[in-house]
């Protein structure tokens, strides 16, 4: 340590001690902006002061050191002087009516610890002050069962008299509230101005940003951001409709975020977004009708002349629009049913929409599908993130990492956040933490964002039929499955099987790469694979690999006779042969079938060949090489070549015949 730092470690009669200035130690930096703040006469260099005080915090002090007494000597008291920094900072934007950031930074900061009463009071507060009445009276709500259920106690005088406020929704005496927690800064009551003529309530349109925070290392959609705002930017005198779909994790909230900020100058009446909350834990998805009046209220529309049914508020939305330029985001759309009455009929107006479904529903729309993210676009992330010189001194590593990451948006980032806060770390250490397959999971996990849970909240949304073919799906030998291999996987009809492969594709759980052709995403086939191991009855899973290697036998058998005489034939027993076969009508579609399935035919030669079932594993590596003669490379002949001396190990009559059949074309 004294050759790293010279002249600042020294020795004392207690031990060792850092001796550095004061300006560089995060805490006196955040002290003597403090004192500053407190000095301060102008609100607005206060809460400048304020935000800079705080921004000297990074996490908790101490934490992971496991000791108690560091923990209530020295932890607490420092937390406690964050908190007084919060409450200050509330006080003074209040006094600034900057509403929207007080609603934004401190949402998160009541749910972190409910008993901060004065906070939860700024909170409703605010909420009340900006128009959203029943968003105000509902986190009174939650306040009060949270006390009584934890303490047995009511909410304090001053917010129990705000929230009496706000059901009358009159007027005060000027800083009656505000000065009932000595807010000595704030001239203006909190409750509401006077209720307006009703004749002029439709003119009262409040121009608001309602938009989340720009992520400042946007990095790998650049073509569908090319889109989004030449979207926006159009103006063909019609309201114009985005859809961004893709898989849980692929990054639509994003791409929508940073479009509509840059977007935000081209639509002066507003920006708006709200979360429906379509794929959120423990959160029913929102109501079409709760949605209108949200945001109804957001622009200004007076609570008590908002309507009951949601036709009239459809209608009312439309109305309070017409004539003005708006975005509005909605984000986590769960079905068409839900964004339909929300969507802007205005001219001039912009609604992007976010969705794990296709929407097929929205006429006119702009759909942007995501998919997954190329290894050169999920590097520059990883470059965007980390710096560019600790990606490149590990190249090869991080490129292995984006592999098993699938190019999926959200693990890229967890992994990226991991390594940020743990520069040690290197790619090597990270690739083999996620090659551990029983820990890949837990390692896509942080701060709440988990690859897992965005898998398990589409899954859950499935209904009986369609988790049955997910798990069935899950288990399928080979990487991909056509329609007649699915039918024999799912034990259906094709048309039947069709139907549900094509309904897993519009939530974004299955792949169609090409017609009638199917695939999971790496990631979502290892989740179904876990899920599979756990949720199908026993033998299931068995039993539906079986149908499916049957499938492959028959039909391999079949192209295989269509490319011309072997050297050797035989007949599939007509008991294992697949009701589920696709016909060949002449040998170009022989050679094509082999050429789409030539491995999966080799991992269906290595389930026969693991399941004792030796007649039927030569048989299937006998036909495939013999396709293979037309249709496969020498690399993947090469493995027929391995998995035919696996299968055929314990035959020695068949050895040599099938060892023959297989030799590499």
């Amino acid at each position: 340590m004294r050759r790293a730092f010279p002249d600042v470690i020294q020795t004392t009669a207690g031990g060792y001690l850092a001796a550095v200035e004061p300006d560089n130690v995060d805490l006196h930096r955040f002290r003597g902006l403090v004192a500053r703040a407190e000095a301060a006469d102008d609100p607005a260099e206060a809460v400048v002061l304020w935000d800079k005080a705080l921004g000297c915090w990074r996490g908790n002090p101490f934490s992971g050191t496991g000791s108690e007494h560091l923990w209530y000597a020295v932890s607490q008291p420092l937390l406690e002087e964050r908190w007084a920094a919060r409450t200050a900072w509330a006080q003074c934007a209040f006094s600034l009516h900057r509403y929207s950031e007080i609603i934004t930074r401190l949402t998160p900061l009541v749910r972190e610890d409910p008993l901060r009463e004065r906070l939860q009071y700024y909170l409703i507060a605010a909420l009340y002050r900006s128009g959203q009445r029943a968003a105000a009276l509902t986190a009174f709500q939650e306040t009060r069962e949270y006390l009584a259920e934890e303490l047995g106690v009511d909410p304090s005088p001053e917010v129990m008299e705000l929230h009496q406020q706000i059901l009358r929704d009159t007027e005060s005496g000027p800083g009656r509230l505000a000065g009932a927690i000595d807010l000595s800064r704030v001239a203006e009551p909190v409750a509401s101005p006077p209720a307006a003529d009703p004749a002029e309530r439709p003119r009262d349109f409040v121009p608001r940003n309602d938009l989340p925070r720009d992520i400042p290392d946007f990095t790998g959609r650049e073509r569908d951001l090319e889109r989004l705002l030449a979207l926006g930017k159009r103006d063909e005198g019609r309201a114009e409709i985005a859809v961004i779909t893709g898989p849980g994790g692929a990054g639509k909230t994003t791409l929508a975020v940073h479009g509509a900020h840059r977007l935000a100058e081209c639509f002066p009446d507003g920006q708006l977004f709200i979360d429906l909350y379509g794929y959120t834990v423990e959160q029913d998805p929102i109501t079409a009708v709760s949605a209108l009046g949200s945001l109804l209220r957001a622009i200004g529309v007076q609570p008590d002349t908002i309507p009951e049914s949601v036709e009239e508020r459809a209608a009312l939305w439309r109305a309070s629009l017409a004539g003005r330029r708006v975005l509005i985001v909605l984000d986590n759309a769960a079905n068409f049913a839900q964004i339909s009455p929300l969507l802007a009929a205005a001219p001039g107006s912009l609604t992007i929409v976010t969705s794990r479904q296709d929407l097929p529903g929205v006429s006119g729309a702009q759909y942007i599908a995501l998919g997954m993210l190329s290894p050169e676009s999920s590097l520059r992330l990883f470059s965007t993130v980390l710096g560019e010189d600790r990606v490149a001194h590990e190249e090869a590593e991080a490129r292995e990492v984006v592999r098993l990451c699938g190019g999926l948006p959200l693990a890229l980032r967890i992994v990226a956040g991991r390594m940020l806060s743990r520069p040690r770390w290197t790619f090597q250490h990270v690739k083999l933490r996620l090659g551990e397959h029983q820990r890949m999971f837990r390692e896509l996990r942080i701060d709440g964002q988990s690859v897992e849970a965005v898998f398990e909240l589409s899954y859950q949304s499935l209904n009986d039929e369609q988790r049955e073919a997910f798990l069935h799906l899950g288990v399928m030998i080979g990487g991909t499955v056509d329609l007649h291999g699915a039918a024999a996987l799912l034990d259906r009809d094709p048309p039947e099987a069709d139907d549900l492969l094509q309904e897993l594709v519009s939530v974004c759980l299955f792949d169609e790469p090409s017609v009638d052709v199917y695939r999971f995403h790496d990631l979502l086939g290892a989740y179904a694979r876990e899920k599979a191991a756990t949720d199908l009855p026993e033998g299931e899973a068995a039993a539906a690999r079986r149908r499916l290697a049957d499938h492959y036998l028959d039909m391999a058998n079949r192209a295989a006779d269509m490319l011309g005489p072997r050297g050797h034939h035989f007949e599939v027993d007509s008991q294992k042969s697949s009701r589920y076969q696709s016909r060949l009508a002449n040998r170009t579609e022989a050679t094509t079938w082999f050429e789409r399935h030539q491995d999966n035919l080799a991992s269906a030669v290595d389930f026969y060949a693991a399941s004792g079932l030796d007649d039927e594993a030569w048989q299937l590596a006998d036909s495939s090489a013999w396709g293979s003669r037309t249709a496969c490379r020498a690399a993947s002949s090469t493995r027929w070549a391995c998995s035919t001396r696996r299968a055929t190990s314990s035959r020695p009559s068949t050895t040599s015949a099938a060892r023959r059949g297989c030799t590499p074309a």
